[in-house]
């Protein structure tokens, strides 16, 4: 029977970026896709060794463990010793737990599996088993998306609260530069499109904002907008938000082009960023804005 190698492969690339997805999450460690998608390459290329000449050789176990130790290498490096002795153990217990599910799906649905020193290699129609396929599809987007969630998270982890920033907002007619605040209590979003918002101190800029639009941000509270030429002309927003002691706030917010920010770590720039304009002060000089810590997922 003819084996078609090419799926085989295609099939491992599958099945051990579940195994990294799934070391990854257990680790909570951060890898890049680019870097996830070479180890799987590199783990599911020993099928080739295992079906070529050399087949005696790469059976051996001390070769599997120093395959196995450049596959967390390539797919995590840089790391401590320990965390990759972590790594190595994790990855083997992951890959024994999916081996064993994948062989108990086998037996229920009465499908035959070749192992093939430890290589998942099937002759069934030389392009691998539906129950493989199936178990391989079903598993790798659910794996994505909760890695994906949690990279979310430890991004947001990450960001430290109460972090001072120099802001550069760049609007279609002016700009305005002063520090911002990055606080993570900050979940303030436009409720129509889903973006984050950030918060400035309109009366700070009263020299900096043309004159219509300083008097139409100042009292923000009108029960329903004007929708005048001001509001054509600037494309403002209405963002409703809720705080304590008030349930139906309303803000006026509008689109700035580009808004830069730095401190001493680091330069980030973000594009059409929703920057919602109070006017009730913030009661400090440290800063004059707060930024939206959901800008940086």
């Amino acid at each position: 029977m003819t084996v078609y190698l090419d799926v085989i492969f295609l099939l491992n690339i599958l099945f051990d970026a579940c195994i990294l997805l799934i070391v990854a999450l257990i680790r909570k460690q951060k890898v890049r896709i680019y870097r996830l998608l070479i180890g799987a390459v590199y783990a599911a290329s020993f099928v080739f060794f295992l079906l070529g000449p050399y087949a005696a050789l790469f059976s051996s176990p001390v070769v599997k463990l120093l395959f196995s130790i450049g596959m967390i290498w390539v797919t995590f490096f840089p790391f401590t010793f320990r965390t990759g002795l972590c790594l190595l153990f994790d990855l083997y217990v992951v890959t024994f737990s999916l081996g064993g599910a994948l062989f108990g799906l086998h037996y229920f649905f009465g499908q035959s599996l070749e192992m093939r020193s430890g290589a998942l290699v099937t002759r069934n129609g030389g392009y691998g088993d539906p129950v493989t396929w199936g178990f391989v599809c079903i598993l790798f987007p659910i794996l994505a998306y909760l890695y994906i969630k949690n990279d979310q998270h430890r991004k947001m982890k990450k960001i430290q609260d109460n972090s001072i920033y120099n802001c550069q907002f760049d609007f279609l007619n002016f700009q305005i530069i002063c520090k911002g605040l990055l606080d993570t209590g900050n979940r303030l979003v436009d409720p129509l499109t889903n973006r984050p918002v950030v918060i400035l101190d309109v009366k700070r800029f009263r020299q900096a904002l043309p004159n219509d639009l300083y008097e139409k941000m100042i009292q923000p509270n009108q029960a329903v907008p004007d929708f005048d030429k001001v509001w054509i002309k600037y494309r403002l927003h209405w963002i409703p938000y809720r705080s304590l002691g008030n349930s139906n706030g309303r803000l006026i917010g509008m689109e700035a082009v580009k808004l830069k920010v730095s401190n001493q770590d680091e330069t980030v720039c973000f594009f059409k960023v929703l920057v919602a304009f109070a006017s009730e002060p913030l009661h400090t000089e440290a800063f004059s804005c707060i930024l939206n810590p959901k800008l940086w997922i």
